[in-house]
C-alpha cells in the first residue's frame, strides 16, 4: 500500500500516527468525549490539537482517530463508530441533505438502476457471490447467520412468540397483498428500510459507509492529488490512493471495486437531480 502513496501523503499519515500517540498519552480524556458523541473534528477543535501539535485541522482530526484506536478496545470502538454513523445519518436526515434531499421516487429509481447495472456487471465479471463456489456461498451464509445470532439482530432479536406471529402473518398474507395493504417491509418508511439494510450489512460482516466517510470519498475523487496525473486514466480518480486515505482516516478497508461502484451510484444520483 505504501508504494501507492505519494511522499507527501505517506508523510502526512505518519505524522498523524505520531501525533495520535502523543494525544493518547497527553489527553486520554478524549475517550469520554467520543463516547459522548463528539466527532473527531469536534474533539480536535475542542482541545485545540491543531495549534498544540503544530498540524493542520485535517491531520489533527486523523490524529484523534489514531489516538482513539490506542485508547479504546477494538470491539467497543466498532460499536461506537456505528453509533456515530447513525447520529451523522440522522443529522443529514434532519437537515434534508445528501440522499435525504431526494424524493422517495428518485431514491427508488436510483436504487433500481444501480442494482440492475451493478448486479449485471458483478455477474459478468464473476465478482462477489458470483466468484464463490456453491460450497463457499453456503459457508458465507452460515457465517452471516451465526453473526446475526451472536449479536441478537434480525430474527434473532425476536422472542419465540414474536417469531411465531411473524411466520403466521407471512403465511396469511401473500406478496401482492402485503404490498397493497402496506404490511411488512411495505409498512416501513424509506429511512427505516435504509436502516434495516444497514443493520443487515453489519450483521453480515460489512462496514456501512458513514456520511463523513462518504463526503471524504467524494472530496478525494475531485482532488487532483488523488487522480491519475497521466496515462489513459488521466484526470480519473486513483482508487488505490483513495482507499489508502480512507483506511488511514476511518480505519475501513474499502475494495477498489466497492469504490468504483459507489462512484457510479453517486454519478447516477447527480444525473438524476439534473433531469
Amino acid at each position: 500500500m505504501k508504494e501507492d502513496l505519494t511522499r507527501e501523503q505517506f508523510a502526512a499519515i505518519e505524522l498523524a500516527k505520531k501525533k495520535g500517540m502523543l494525544i493518547a498519552r497527553d489527553c486520554p480524556g478524549i475517550v469520554d468525549n467520543y463516547r459522548a458523541g463528539m466527532t473527531l473534528r469536534g474533539i480536535a477543535e475542542e482541545y485545540g490539537f491543531s495549534e498544540a501539535y503544530g498540524v493542520n485541522e485535517r491531520i489533527a482530526s486523523r490524529a484523534v482517530a489514531y489516538a482513539l484506536h490506542e485508547l479504546i478496545p477494538e470491539d467497543e470502538l466498532v460499536v461506537l463508530a456505528a453509533e456515530h454513523y447513525k447520529a451523522s445519518g440522522l443529522k443529514l436526515f434532519e437537515d434534508g441533505r445528501g440522499i435525504h434531499a431526494l424524493t422517495p421516487e428518485q431514491r427508488r429509481e436510483i436504487c433500481r438502476r444501480g442494482g440492475q447495472i451493478g448486479g449485471q456487471k458483478i455477474q459478468e465479471e464473476g465478482l462477489g457471490i458470483f466468484s464463490m463456489t456453491p460450497e463457499e456461498l453456503l459457508e458465507a451464509c452460515r457465517r452471516a447467520g451465526r453473526a446475526a445470532h451472536e449479536k441478537g439482530v434480525g430474527i434473532h432479536s425476536l422472542t419465540p412468540e414474536q417469531r411465531a406471529e411473524a411466520g403466521r402473518m407471512g403465511g396469511l398474507v401473500g406478496g401482492r397483498r402485503t404490498y397493497e395493504e402496506g404490511l411488512g417491509v411495505h409498512s416501513l418508511t424509506p429511512e427505516q428500510k435504509a436502516e434495516a439494510g444497514r443493520m443487515g450489512s453489519i450483521a453480515a460482516g460489512f462496514t456501512p459507509w458513514s456520511d463523513e466517510e462518504r463526503d471524504c470519498f467524494i472530496s478525494l475523487c475531485h482532488d487532483p492529488d488523488y487522480q491519475y496525473a497521466s496515462g489513459r486514466h488521466e484526470g480519473q480518480p486513483d482508487y488505490r490512493r483513495i482507499s489508502a486515505e480512507l483506511r488511514a482516516s476511518f480505519g475501513t478497508r474499502r475494495s477498489l471495486n466497492s469504490l468504483r461502484v459507489l462512484q457510479g451510484k453517486l454519478k447516477r444520483a447527480s444525473e438524476a437531480e439534473d433531469i
